[in-house]
């Protein structure tokens, strides 16, 4: 599953997380994957039916719900040898598990194309997430990410524009860190992802939708990312960033 970030700048908005409620499914960031999405499962013998949440308007009413659209794979599943092959539109995907309660526990792919979650975890209450495994804690190489447009690429993490150093964190848990820096002046923007399994994460997109003049609907996938950061910082940045390219005319 690939993403988009959006455009970055110093004046860009800030959504801080608003408090959960009973209906959110916490995760840590300090984790070795990055969780791509979350929902709910059914599975046997014969398939894996992955239910996400529902997060839309209707009749002008935000609906938020645990089951909404469903998505069922052909799934084979082998406890002897520790593995499930699941078929998806346009190949099998074939999985490895760790664990200790089969199928509870760890999959991990052996074949995921790129853009795409490379394993997944299937918890106790029928909670699953699909996620994103670290590798060489190359950025750009690991998840097969694109430099940011009008930037070149420094090395597996770092991209240069014009005076502007970004330097991105690998996934970790729910987010992404980027840090940007131009002369003195160093400022973290943290990406943090939403899923519309978590009721919280759905009315806090609405609520950013609701603040976006350009919108024309709400669609939740337009407000999955959540942007962090210090005004006051990015704003000594982006003074620090001007005199540079200044000077360098």
């Amino acid at each position: 599953m690939n993403f988009t970030f959006k455009a970055i700048c110093a004046a860009a908005a800030i959504a801080f997380c608003g408090c959960s409620s009973e209906s959110t499914i916490a995760i840590s960031d300090d984790l070795e994957y990055y969780v791509v999405d979350v929902g709910s499962y059914e599975l046997n013998q014969n398939a894996l039916q992955f239910t996400e949440g529902q997060c839309e308007v209707i009749d002008d009413q935000l609906v938020w719900s645990k089951n909404g659209p469903s998505h069922i794979f052909p799934a084979l599943l082998d406890e002897s040898t520790g593995s499930m092959n699941l078929t998806y539109s346009d190949y099998i995907g074939q999985y490895k598990y760790n664990g200790n309660t089969f199928p509870v526990g760890e999959f991990r792919s052996l074949n995921a194309p790129a853009k795409t979650a490379d394993g997944f975890l299937l918890e106790t209450d029928n909670i699953i997430k699909y996620i994103l495994f670290k590798k060489d804690n190359c950025f750009f190489d690991d998840y097969d990410y694109p430099v940011p447009k009008n930037a070149r690429r420094l090395n597996c993490n770092t991209a240069e524009e014009n005076g502007l150093f970004m330097k991105f964190n690998p996934f970790e848990g729910t987010s992404i860190k980027v840090v940007f820096s131009a002369g003195k002046v160093s400022c973290d923007l943290i990406y943090k992802t939403r899923y519309s399994y978590n009721e919280q994460d759905c009315r806090d997109a609405y609520n950013d939708y609701l603040k976006d003049s350009s919108a024309v609907s709400f669609e939740f996938k337009n407000y999955r990312t959540e942007a962090i950061q210090d005004v006051n910082c990015m704003k000594k940045l982006k003074v620090e960033l001007a005199t540079i390219r200044i000077m360098n005319e």
